[in-house]
């Protein structure tokens, strides 16, 4: 019976997801043909009545993928932290609050000095880069740990060689974010990068929406949903790659990737996104995972936060100088969940299941 009735509720899942992949795709072509909007194309938001109706279109989309993702009762994890796990995220969960509380008080108080803090070499452009790099180190330090103590092994493949492709990651990402040092080292641009959208010596400068568009994507998918509802089953046997999954709290430090939008309001995608977040947050809030109430309740304060940080930045949006700086400000908060994960897998790479009081990390 539990058999037929975990079956059943897969069924319904892959079909919400396939139901919301068709109604997303459906009204951006509808978009494309009615009023010539491209898929990642940045406008001004559009209030009109198609504008609402894309909106109401992407919170119905966003529910199907909630529905989709939203972890049955058949699949549990253990709700409880060791301490070091307490200790980062206690720390983490702070920081991404005062991101989006920073964010709303500036564009309401200020918003013409944004672009001058989020510009290349000024304060969040720096903060992204020192955060990067901090997490590299761990990312590096974690490579050796599992090297010596060979953890983390996935169908024969070493767990050392996929935290060092981590690394990897991370060290691209770094080199990106400051366009191979050129604001650093003063250096010019070739003519391939002459007259684009931001001028500068990296691959975004080529293919700036595309770009953004995949890495915001990949942060949303990686830092909210996966941690979210990709816990272990208790019959998966999946514990080789269990040992790569955060616990579900993790994703309360990942919400405001989820937001931070302004001139990229009207791509389909990011709206989804922001109200799939929304979910999410209010889930955690409620969750029975979360065995800490201070947790249950920071994920209530970024659900609101991210509420209404959105609505400061569609409503005030208008008054800053540049709407990019919203973007570089959502790097930021890119940042610190890279930050997190690196310190946390750098601790559970040399955590001793041998230690008294031992909790397992699942």
């Amino acid at each position: 019976m539990r058999m037929i009735q975990y079956s059943s509720a897969r069924q319904h899942r892959l079909l919400a997801l396939s139901a919301a992949t068709a109604i997303a795709f459906a009204f951006f072509v509808l978009g494309a043909l009615w009023h010539g909007y491209a898929l990642l194309e940045k406008y001004p938001p559009d209030w009109t009545a198609f504008g609402w109706s894309r909106t109401a279109i992407c919170a119905v989309t966003a529910t199907l993928l909630f529905i989709g993702l939203k972890p049955g009762r058949e699949i549990v994890r253990t709700g409880v932290l060791l301490p070091v796990e307490q200790a980062i995220f206690g720390r983490a969960f702070p920081a991404v609050m005062f991101v989006l509380l920073s964010a709303i008080v500036v564009l309401l108080a200020v918003p013409e000095i944004l672009i001058e803090t989020a510009r290349q070499t000024q304060a969040v452009s720096i903060g992204t880069e020192l955060i990067l790099a901090v997490a590299l180190l761990f990312m590096v330090l974690a490579t050796r740990r599992a090297m010596t103590e060979n953890r983390g092994n996935i169908f024969g493949i070493k767990g050392a060689i996929i935290i060092a492709t981590m690394a990897l990651a991370v060290g691209l990402t770094l080199a990106e974010e400051m366009s191979r040092g050129q604001h650093w080292l003063g250096f010019g641009v070739t003519d391939r990068f002459e007259g684009r959208l931001l001028g500068e010596a990296n691959l975004r400068g080529l293919y700036t929406y595309l770009l953004e568009f995949v890495y915001y994507s990949a942060a949303v998918l990686l830092f909210v949903s996966l941690p979210y509802c990709l816990q272990k089953h208790p019959r998966s046997g999946s514990k080789g790659l269990s040992f790569y999954v955060p616990p579900r709290a993790f994703a309360i430090v990942g919400l405001p990737v989820c937001g931070l939008v302004f001139e990229d309001w009207n791509v389909i995608p990011y709206q989804i996104w922001f109200f799939l977040g929304l979910l999410i947050a209010a889930d955690l809030a409620v969750s029975p995972f979360l065995h800490r109430l201070a947790y249950r309740i920071g994920a209530a304060v970024l659900a609101l936060l991210l509420l209404s940080s959105q609505m400061v930045f569609l409503i005030q949006g208008p008054n800053m100088v540049d709407g990019h700086a919203l973007s570089e400000i959502r790097e930021f908060a890119i940042a610190i969940p890279v930050l997190v994960y690196a310190s946390w897998l750098f601790a559970k790479t040399g955590y001793q299941p041998s230690r008294p009081k031992q909790i397992q990390w699942d």
